[in-house]
């Protein structure tokens, strides 16, 4: 038999429920005001504006983390179709050993704080990977990396 009183057992349990209510209630606002975009700063500020200058130094950026030279890189301004503007391209020659993928991950990160993402397209038979850097809905940069047996 039980030395404890079913009055103290009833008060004991509604003591365990109301420390575990306040407990779930603080972990839910703990949520709330950590979580991105809810009361919280995010983790990375957006940036209102985003010019040609500042974008081309982030391209800039990855690139030398990634071994190459951003000014053996060859710019042109590619035509588009149905009267859109031109669209500036960057294109640089990388060995085939060179992985495309860690260099889309990084510029993917590096845009990601100015609302920019990067879409990746690999071209087999150019052996060439064409990343565009769109941002509001609008390729503002393509990079492209072809892959050589022997880079600039």
């Amino acid at each position: 038999m039980s030395n404890v009183s079913p009055r103290a057992g009833l008060s004991l349990r509604l003591w365990i429920i109301a420390g575990l209510t306040v407990a779930g209630l603080g972990l839910f606002l703990a949520n709330r005001l950590t979580a991105p975009g809810r009361g919280a700063d995010p983790a990375l500020p957006r940036e209102d504006s985003l010019t040609a200058a500042a974008l081309n130094a982030r391209v800039d950026s990855v690139c030398v983390l990634f071994g190459i030279d951003p000014r053996s890189g060859r710019i042109r301004r590619a035509k588009e179709e149905s009267g859109s503007p031109a669209k500036n391209e960057r294109r640089f020659r990388v060995s085939p050993e060179f992985s495309t993928l860690e260099f889309n991950s990084a510029l993917q990160t590096r845009l990601l704080p100015s609302g920019a993402q990067v879409i990746a397209t690999e071209r087999t038979r150019e052996k060439s990977v064409s990343m565009s850097i769109v941002r509001n809905g609008q390729t503002v940069l393509t990079v492209v990396l072809d892959v050589r047996k022997e880079p600039q």
